[in-house]
């Protein structure tokens, strides 16, 4: 930190001028925001088809909530009547994840997984059309981690049943509310705890 100023957590400096680039960051991870700043400036102004350079800058930045989350919900949600046009991908989660999560400086994403992965303890909810696999979720923890981001994922129970196991297991469905769980049926807590 600069003499006589109070260290910023995650914070950093950026100045950008013809003839240097300097990044300083308070800790790694203000360091690495700093280059994150640095290559969205780049792709913002730099157009090598007309001659433009990227725009000078000198600025100190410095996030006020040390913790900043992201809730995504269904990042590509599957039944087994449905049929997509372009299914999600890895890939698609990992553009969102670098434009709104990376991009943004979030610290925590937490996606919601409920019905499109194959979990292995649950037999009935391994199918091959699904979007993820467990490996695909081990890289991507891999990768947010990898750029300052903490990984979640949640997975709806109870009340949000049908967006995840009650497309595969119809008898876990409360009587009279049929779109819900019944958390009283014996066989309930063995899947939800078996997707986790």
């Amino acid at each position: 930190s600069a003499p006589g100023k109070t260290p910023r957590a995650q914070g950093y400096r950026l100045s950008i001028d013809k003839d240097r680039v300097l990044m300083e960051g308070e800790d790694e991870i203000g360091l690495y925001y700093a280059g994150t700043t640095f290559f969205q400036i780049m792709r913002a102004s730099y157009d090598p088809t007309t001659n433009r350079s990227v725009a000078a800058v000198d600025l100190e930045d410095w996030p006020d909530c040390p913790r900043r989350i992201v809730k995504m919900f269904h990042p590509g949600h599957w039944a087994p009547t449905w049929k997509y046009k372009t299914p999600a991908t890895y890939d698609d989660l990992i553009e969102f994840t670098d434009r709104y999560v990376i991009g943004l400086k979030q610290t925590h994403f937490i996606p919601d997984f409920s019905s499109s992965v194959n979990f292995k303890r649950v037999p009935a909810m391994r199918m091959d059309a699904k979007f993820f696999s467990l490996e695909d979720l081990r890289r991507f923890a891999d990768y947010c981690r990898d750029h300052f981001v903490e990984p979640g994922a949640s997975i709806e129970l109870g009340a949000h049943a049908n967006w995840s196991y009650l497309n595969f297991h119809p008898q876990l469905a409360d009587k009279d509310f049929p779109r819900e769980a019944d958390l009283e049926h014996p066989d309930h807590w063995g899947v939800a705890t078996g997707m986790i």
